[in-house]
């Protein structure tokens, strides 16, 4: 379950644009993109968009934000991990998440040159037998990659996954930004991505899909005054 928030004051356009994205059909990839400065009110906003969406029927919402300011998320592989861990377990399809498990243990095996045998004693691939160390790290890379992309697609299929990324500018522009709203990563029909950054999402890059953005403002006057009197006095 998401982290609950306290106290929420304000933010009723960015609250509304949030409803009406989670409304629509899911018939491929959609992004909440937050944009603002530090310490605006990004991440509670993004927490507050978490608790709008749990408990509604047919959507499975991440148990906490995905913080792309730790170093383990700093690599697409991190990141695979990371979305795994943050989707509640019992929603995790069972053949799919057991078939991502072992392409995750036959790449990880793959990193340190032990492909002799699965975990159960089976044979690997005989398509390796002729490839180089490199090209089978490569092959089974692509392969857990897959069957993380089927993990998503089956809980997809008859729910929208809502996922939430904070501080999305230390990846942003780069090969992370770029593959996790792609097709390779979480660009999949159902799933609605959560993005809080301080910077503008790239819309002239090449290879970069193009999402509206919605700038955060601080809050009015009354707004911080309000907040500040329910903080101290609760």
């Amino acid at each position: 379950m998401p982290t609950a928030i306290p106290l929420f004051i304000g933010r009723e356009k960015e609250i509304h644009a949030f409803e009406e994205i989670l409304s629509l059909e899911h018939k491929e990839l959609r992004v909440f993109f937050l944009q603002g400065p530090g310490g605006i009110g990004k991440t509670w906003l993004l927490r507050r968009c978490l608790e709008i969406a749990n408990g509604r029927k047919d959507i499975i919402v991440a148990n906490d934000l995905i913080d792309m300011y730790s170093t383990n998320n700093r690599y697409i592989n991190g990141v695979i991990k990371s979305v795994i861990q943050h989707i509640p377990q019992n929603e995790l399809p069972a053949e799919a998440y057991n078939k991502y498990q072992t392409a995750l243990k036959i790449y990880e095996d793959a990193r340190l040159g032990k492909l002799d045998q699965l975990e159960n004693g089976q044979q690997v691939n005989g398509v390796e037998d002729q490839m180089s160390q490199s090209e089978k790290v490569e092959y089974r890379l692509l392969a857990m990659r897959d069957a993380f992309q089927e993990v998503i697609r089956s809980i997809c299929k008859e729910h929208i996954l809502v996922l939430a990324f904070d501080t999305f500018e230390n990846v942003q522009n780069g090969p992370v930004g770029k593959w996790l709203l792609s097709t390779d990563g979480l660009g999949i029909p159902g799933v609605l991505c959560l993005i809080a950054s301080r910077i503008k999402p790239m819309e002239d890059a090449p290879g970069t899909r193009k999402f509206p953005y919605l700038p955060v403002s601080r809050l009015t006057d009354d707004e911080a005054l309000l907040l500040y009197y329910k903080y101290t006095s609760s």
